[in-house]
């Protein structure tokens, strides 16, 4: 988050931008890559005083930003103008700033609740709707794919069936017609195999394509049910988490 937020910040023109953690070779890699300057923990707070805005990115597990911190810094400030206050952007999860520093005169916070708050205020109605478009149109898409490897599982479990069928069928008669020669047993077993490959190659592609359509699954349940199959590690569409 913190190589991102150097990113934007030198692709919108912001500098100088100068940069402070504990990750060094991080660090060193953003000066190689954006020119930033590294600033040392003992030079913080002047840092602080010199800077406008304020991006905080670290997997800290408690605030590195804190208002005892952040106060001597504010009293530098002041010689550049008491209306100029210090912008933070905490993207920090959890937060790198202590709620004690947003209650300090001259600074805003904005962490990233506040940040989506102001995003889902400033939104323009156009651009939301768009964007719940493309998510429908993802989430149908997602779930089109499920049905259909639901299909093809079904499919494949009626081809078995239809070959454990024929394969019976074939056994019983090798044992009544024992007088049949090779070449004749094998010439039946194509036959009827061809026939039952005929059969079921209209029904199998039907119901792949029926199963992308909305409600498309019902299509594969009737072909469970009417051929009484069993379908390993089918996956009901009714599982699929739906998108708000």
């Amino acid at each position: 988050m913190g190589g991102i937020a150097v990113a934007a910040l030198t692709r919108a023109g912001a500098g100088p931008i100068t940069v402070a953690g504990r990750g060094a070779e991080g660090i060193r890699r953003l000066v190689s890559a954006y020119g930033v300057r590294p600033v040392p923990a003992a030079d913080l707070v002047p840092a602080l005083a010199a800077a406008d805005v304020v991006v905080t990115a670290t997997t800290a597990p408690d605030p590195v930003l804190t208002a005892e911190l952040v106060a001597p810094a504010l009293r530098r400030r002041l010689t550049r103008g008491p209306d100029l206050p210090l912008f933070v952007l905490d993207l920090a999860m959890p937060r790198d700033v202590d709620p004690a520093v947003a209650r300090l005169d001259g600074v805003v916070v904005v962490d990233i609740g506040g940040l989506g708050a102001v995003t889902r205020h400033g939104v323009e109605r156009r651009d939301q709707d768009a964007a719940e478009r493309i998510v429908a149109a993802e989430r149908d898409a997602l779930a089109g794919r499920l049905r259909g490897a639901d299909a093809g599982l079904t499919v494949a479990a009626l081809r078995r069936r239809a070959d454990r069928t024929v394969s019976a069928e074939l056994h019983r008669l090798a044992q009544r017609r024992p007088d049949l020669s090779e070449a004749q047993r094998a010439e039946v077993a194509r036959t009827v195999n061809r026939v039952v490959q005929q059969l079921l190659h209209p029904p199998s592609v039907r119901v792949r394509q029926l199963a992308g359509e909305p409600d498309g699954e019902r299509y594969t349940a009737a072909l469970r049910q009417l051929f009484d199959l069993e379908v390993p590690h089918s996956t009901p569409v009714a599982d699929v988490p739906r998108v708000a």
